[in-house]
């Protein structure tokens, strides 16, 4: 199962960590001086004393064509329209929002094209 992570926050990197250690294939979407650091080192975490690295990809584009079974949608509130908007293009069947917001769900759905969407915490429909 191909996943993508799309968010390099506390949220979208642990479960990129989680997903990774139970092998899915697992990517990472990031930006900025996030993506030059995953590039460097890697996504590396700890647990019970001890780094790991993440078995993860990490790309710096979401292309039309590269389908992935999940895109979990892990940014915040304020950064969910543009990534829907990016997320549109690509022909990935489920994204899953990971994002509380009290703004109507359908909103979203208008952006990315109806069906895609799951929500994974708090949203109104």
């Amino acid at each position: 199962m191909r996943l993508l992570i799309y968010g390099t926050g506390v949220i979208g990197c642990y479960y990129a960590a989680l997903f990774g250690k139970a092998g899915y294939d697992t990517t990472i979407y990031a930006r900025g001086k996030r993506l030059e650091s995953l590039q460097k080192s890697g996504l590396i975490y700890e647990q019970e004393g001890k780094i790991y690295k993440a078995e993860t990809k990490i790309i710096e584009r979401v292309a039309d064509d590269d389908r992935y079974d999940y895109i979990f949608l892990t940014v915040k509130e304020n950064q969910v329209h543009t990534a829907l908007n990016e997320l549109s293009s690509n022909n990935s069947p489920n994204i899953v929002t990971m994002v509380n917001t009290l703004e109507p769900y359908r909103k979203w759905e208008e952006r990315c094209g109806a069906g895609r969407l799951t929500c994974f915490s708090r949203c109104r429909r």
